[in-house]
């Protein structure tokens, strides 16, 4: 399992604890994220877990292959920073903001992931509350014969879309 974009690993490390026989690897460009990442899965005494300082898949290794990707991208546009609480304001701005109206990660990830994705797969994304049609037309334009189901959050917002084959 590959998580992108791990950050202080939240996901990975709660994927980690459950499912303890898997082999997960976390990716992030930034090296102090990853620091406290690592910290977190040592107190949480997780040895299932590699940790990879990457932009993306740059430092993927060739031929490697993924069953499930999750990613929770920067997905906030400039214009939507100023208008966020300040306790979201308390991360790093290049962990919350990005070009594309908030969607040049989506495109990324879909145009690159593709060879590092076995034939059944599942990819799950954290979108914005308001990016849901934007991503499916991504969607639609790299995985053609995808299925997808899309999850609202507890404020009902659709927050996660699941791209599965």
């Amino acid at each position: 399992m590959l998580d992108i974009g791990t950050g202080c690993g939240n996901i990975v490390i709660s994927l980690a604890k459950n499912k303890p026989n898997w082999r997960f690897t976390a990716l992030d460009i930034n090296q102090k994220a990853l620091k406290v990442a690592e910290k977190n899965t040592t107190v949480h005494q997780l040895k299932n877990i590699e940790f990879v300082c990457s932009n993306l898949f740059d430092n993927i290794r060739k031929g490697e292959k993924f069953n499930i990707v999750v990613a929770n991208p920067p997905y906030i546009s400039a214009s939507e920073y100023s208008n966020i609480s300040s306790t979201v304001k308390e991360q790093p701005q290049e962990a919350l903001v990005t070009k594309n109206e908030g969607c040049f990660f989506y495109q990324e990830i879909f145009a690159k992931v593709r060879p590092f994705l076995r034939k059944k797969f599942l990819l799950i994304l954290e979108i914005g509350y308001q990016q849901r049609e934007k991503v499916i037309k991504l969607i639609i334009e790299y995985f053609p014969q995808a299925e997808v189901s899309i999850y609202r959050d507890y404020a009902n917002y659709f927050r996660v879309i699941a791209v599965f084959s």
